[in-house]
C-alpha cells in the first residue's frame, strides 16, 4: 500500500515472492501525484501493467475514509470493479478516526463505507480495531475481508 507500487512489485517479483501490491490513493499531493485523479490514473496504469502476473496481484489502496473523499472512494470502487481487483483501505484504525468520521459525516467509518457501496468481498479492511458489534456483523454480512495487523 501507499506509493511507488511498481518499485515494490518489481523488487518483490525479482525475489520470487508473491504479493498483493496496492496503488495508493489520497486526496492530497505527494511525490507521486497532485490529487485523487492523478492517483487513480496511476492505479489504472499499475493494474494494466501487473494484472495477470504470476506473482504480483495489483490492487487499489485508498489510504482511509478520512484521507479520501466520498467521491474518491466511489471512483476507486468503480476502477476496482472494472478490473476485478481488490480494494484496500485502513478502517477504524484509531479512536481519532472514528470520531473524525462522526464529526464529518455523522457516521462511523464502517457505516460510511457501507453508505458509499464499498463493503463487499473485494474490500480488504486493514486494522478494524475500533469496531462495535453491529459493525462486525455488517462486515461479516457484506463478506468484507478484514486484516487486523
Amino acid at each position: 500500500m501507499y506509493f511507488f507500487g511498481d518499485a515494490v512489485a518489481e523488487s518483490t517479483k525479482k525475489l520470487g515472492m508473491r504479493a498483493m501490491v496496492g496503488s495508493g490513493v489520497v486526496d492530497f499531493p505527494t511525490a507521486t501525484g497532485k490529487n485523487a485523479d492523478d492517483y487513480l490514473a496511476n492505479a489504472d496504469k499499475f493494474i494494466e501493467k501487473w494484472k495477470g502476473d504470476d506473482l504480483i496481484m495489483p490492487s487499489i489502496a485508498d489510504h482511509s475514509a478520512y484521507a479520501c473523499s466520498p467521491d474518491t472512494l466511489k471512483k476507486s470502487k468503480i476502477l476496482a470493479d472494472r478490473y476485478d481487483v481488490m480494494l484496500q483501505i485502513h478502517l477504524s484504525e484509531t479512536a481519532w478516526e472514528v470520531n473524525e468520521m462522526l464529526s464529518r459525516y455523522g457516521r462511523r467509518p464502517v457505516a460510511h463505507l457501507d453508505s458509499l457501496g464499498l463493503l463487499d468481498e473485494r474490500l480488504i479492511a486493514a486494522h478494524c480495531i475500533w469496531l462495535d458489534p453491529e459493525e462486525i456483523a455488517l462486515l461479516a454480512r457484506s463478506k468484507t475481508r478484514v486484516r487486523t495487523v
